[in-house]
């Protein structure tokens, strides 16, 4: 047995060379408007560069005593085992200015295969061979990874009228590749030798936090509290003439006008702080790639693809000639999708009395879909096969419009709604696809147009949420999406603890009350069997593969 490491590590501070053309120029940049501009900077050089690298080896070599070897026993020879890799990582952080931060890393994992006679890969081992031997072969890669990431800090605040909001976007690049199996390096099929390939992948991530603190704002524009003060007349022993009587009424007429005001101002200015995060993240993997990387990274299949960027890259690989054209390939290319903002304020109408409002929604996609590689013309095609779809949803909802509607064992006032929307449903979809309810051909024996049956899940759903949501059918969205999330609540009062008699029985006494409601879509999904069909050509003789078992049009989405 004999292990090998070795490693170096090396890192170096940029001094900073902050350049800041505008910080001494007070004769233009005067007003508290131009600040955004005074401030203006950048840096040069960036702030550090790291660099580590790894090398190690290890060697395992077994050899079995030959004991009473003869007849038909068969020796066995000795075994090699080698595991060599070479790995580095670098890392460069760049502050572009104060508010905007930059930092790239990149590490390669090499597999070092040095030990092999004549170069052969998986070939006859060279027992003769050391871990010292072709110490400077670094190999070649099995493994690759970079990350670029940028932190931003909006400079909103630093305008006076929006000085009470303050955001940080954030952005996350990743790119991996990753080697194939030697294996199917050379793949024979009808006397072809093709190459399966490798795989890459990528992702990105923005994250956008922003927070309002209303009371800046408040105070910006004057709504703030007027003060309240009680000024006694001074008496000399001498009983009040009609000016003392005068003055008094006019300073309690004050306090009291003072009063009203800051009860007022309270109401309007209930809302302390507003709260709004979104994040999204994308991704995509496409196996099949036949390009290497180089040493210390690649710019291939585009620069903004090993960045994070999800443009469609598969018909630029394939036009040239970067994907296998393996005629049985199976493996899969992906996209991933989800996005998900959450909302909150704060809200306090009087004192001890809070109300926090909160909203989210939550959307998850992921795309999949086989593929092949067509020659056509001598050029090379990328062809789509198979494509599916699918993904859930969840976003919050108010429903106490029908939450306590009349219901028992065998009768529910929403649910006898939601029965009597579909009609109506059913009529708009058909009136979108330009059907004429007029004509008594297009509509079915139960009263529904032919097509949109009470049993449609198109009209099914639509007719589901306006019942429960309490709103009306004629108006109610068609699709199954919502975009705008409704907010939910808690509410905590904590006032009683200012009266005597529960400051007597107890030492903490408050009411609170919470509201929860979501609209989940457990999972939707592609329908592999929808026709894509043109209504106004002929709605009534439709052609049998487009209609369900049900006599309904098969919708393009399942959920």
């Amino acid at each position: 047995n004999k292990n090998l490491r070795v490693g170096a590590n090396y890192a170096f501070n940029f001094n900073p060379v902050s350049v800041e053309p505008f910080k001494k120029n007070d004769s233009l940049f005067t007003g508290k408007y131009w600040k955004i501009l005074k401030d203006f900077n950048f840096n040069v050089l960036p702030s550090s560069f790291t660099l580590n690298t790894d090398v190690n080896r290890q060697f395992n070599s077994q050899r079995f005593r030959e004991v009473e070897l003869g007849g038909n026993n068969i020796a066995i020879e000795e075994l090699f085992r080698r595991n060599y890799t070479f790995d580095f990582q670098y890392t460069i952080n760049f502050n572009l200015t104060k508010a905007l931060q930059l930092n790239f890393s990149a590490s390669n994992n090499n597999i070092v295969r040095n030990y092999f006679k004549e170069g052969i890969i998986n070939g006859e081992q060279d027992p003769t061979l050391d871990v010292w031997d072709g110490f400077f072969d670094f190999g070649d890669p099995n493994r690759q990874f970079q990350q670029l990431g940028i932190t931003y800090e909006l400079p909103l605040y630093k305008i006076p009228t929006l000085s009470f909001i303050s955001a940080t976007y954030q952005y996350s690049g990743d790119f991996q590749w990753q080697k194939g199996s030697d294996l199917y390096g050379n793949l024979e099929l009808d006397g072809q030798t093709y190459d399966l390939g490798n795989t890459i992948q990528n992702a990105n991530t923005h994250n956008l936090n922003t927070t309002l603190d209303m009371n800046k704002l408040y105070k910006y524009i004057g709504l703030t509290k007027k003060r309240v003060t009680t000024v006694r007349a001074r008496t000399t022993g001498a009983p009040p003439g009609p000016s003392q009587n005068n003055a008094a009424k006019v300073k309690s007429s004050n306090k009291g006008s003072a009063k009203l005001l800051n009860a007022g101002i309270d109401i309007i200015t209930m809302i302390k702080r507003v709260q709004i995060n979104y994040s999204e993240n994308n991704g995509t993997f496409l196996p099949g790639y036949l390009q290497t990387p180089g040493f210390i990274g690649t710019t291939k299949p585009t620069l903004g693809y090993t960045f994070g960027s999800q443009n469609d890259i598969r018909y630029l690989a394939a036009r040239n000639g970067w994907l296998t054209v393996f005629p049985e390939f199976n493996q899969q290319y992906t996209e991933t999708n989800s996005k998900q903002l959450d909302l909150s304020a704060s809200l306090e109408p009087v004192s001890d009395f809070k109300i926090d409002i909160i909203g989210n929604r939550t959307y998850y996609e992921n795309y999949t879909e086989n593929y092949r590689i067509n020659t056509v013309a001598g050029e090379y095609e990328y062809e789509s096969l198979t494509p599916n779809t699918f993904g859930n949803f969840n976003i919050s909802t108010i429903l106490i419009k029908t939450a306590f509607s009349n219901s028992d064992e065998t009768s529910s006032a929403a649910f006898n709604e939601f029965r009597a929307n579909r009609i109506k449903i059913a009529e708009r979809l058909a009136l979108d696809k330009g059907v004429d309810l007029n004509n008594p051909d297009n509509i079915g024996d139960d009263g529904f147009p032919k097509g949109f049956g009470k049993n449609n899940q198109a009209v099914l759903l639509p007719s589901f949420l306006a019942a429960y949501t309490g709103s009306n059918a004629n108006g109610v969205s068609l699709g199954a999406f919502r975009n705008t999330p409704i907010p939910n609540w808690d509410i905590k009062y904590t006032g009683f603890m200012k009266f005597a008699w529960f400051k007597k029985n107890f030492k903490r006494f408050s009411v609170t009350h919470g509201y929860r409601s979501n609209y989940t879509i457990n999972q939707f999904r592609s329908n592999l069997d929808y026709n894509d069909i043109d209504y106004t050509l002929d709605y009534v003789n439709q052609p049998n593969d487009v209609l369900d078992q049900s006599g309904n049009y098969k919708n393009e989405t399942l959920y």
